[in-house]
């Protein structure tokens, strides 16, 4: 049997190496899609606005702002993420050493 240090140390190495795992997993499973169906809404509003009798540069300005806005939104999200997994790799550093 491995004494409990080296299985604590073992598992403690996963989890270091899981948080940058986990933030590229979560960068191609979950964002992508999402951009996927800001743009598509954001596309559909322009179809709307310009059925709507608006203008083609008010219909624009509306889709481009809810695209922006939304896809601003979503990449803050996905930067707290990734800054929460460098911090958890880093603290987890830090606890390794002090071991």
């Amino acid at each position: 049997m491995l004494p409990a240090k080296v299985v604590f140390a073992f598992v403690f190495a996963l989890l270091i190496l899981a948080a940058p795992i986990y933030a590229v997993l979560h960068a191609l499973t979950f964002a992508l899609p999402l951009y996927v169906l800001l743009l598509s809404v954001g596309i559909g509003l322009l179809s709307v606005g310009l059925q709507a009798d608006l203008k083609l540069e008010e219909a624009f300005l509306v889709s481009a702002i809810f695209i922006g806005v939304c896809c601003t939104i979503a990449g803050l999200a996905m930067l707290v993420h990734i800054v929460a997994a460098i911090a958890l790799f880093t603290v987890w550093g830090r606890y390794q050493v002090e071991l």
